[in-house]
């Protein structure tokens, strides 16, 4: 399946069809309309594959010249990622993956944050760029019927595109539950 993706609204349909994908849900029944209406694009190729339960990827980009109200600060984007079930080690609900994300901000966005301006999450002055990039790794796991914890575990690399930041080690515990 490859999709196109014109709003953020859309792009975060994909992570819901991603995060479905990874608690077992079938994601091929989900369809994104097109709009025609948004600066945002969005490709994406999630696959389930035999020996990796799934697959994914996603390229997203943004002209960069309009203020950023949704989701986050990105205006190009490019993730990668796997993940498997615990069928191996007898809990077939389980999920354990591995994904890789890098961001960038256009040279207009970098300018408009150096020079003093705010977004809804940026904005330190002096902004001395890089490109962001994040690799993350989590385990979901099942403990009962449509209940399920997750450590997750992501490195970040130049977090809100600023080299002088260094990088980050952000960890995490979720719990989700289905009614």
């Amino acid at each position: 399946m490859l999709s196109f993706f014109d709003s953020p609204l859309e792009a975060a349909l994909l992570l819901s069809r991603a995060r479905r994908a990874v608690h077992g849900v079938d994601t091929d029944r989900f369809a994104c309309p097109r709009t025609e209406r948004s600066h945002r694009h969005d490709v994406s190729a999630p696959r389930k594959q035999p020996l990796l339960n799934l697959l994914f990827g996603r390229f997203g980009w943004n002209e960069g010249q309009n203020e950023s109200f949704a989701y986050t600060e990105v205006d190009q984007t490019v993730e990668a990622g796997a993940g498997y079930s615990g069928t191996r080690w007898r809990r077939p609900v389980d999920k354990i993956g591995l994904a890789v994300v890098t961001n960038a901000i256009k040279r207009d966005h970098q300018n408009y944050l150096k020079n003093g301006g705010l977004g809804f999450l940026l904005g330190d002055s002096d902004l001395n760029y890089g490109r962001e990039s994040i690799v993350e790794s989590y385990y979901n796991y099942h403990a009962w019927r449509g209940m399920f914890y997750a450590v997750d575990v992501q490195h970040i690399n130049n977090p809100g595109y600023n080299r002088d930041r260094g990088s980050v080690w952000v960890g995490s515990v979720r719990a989700h539950v289905d009614f």
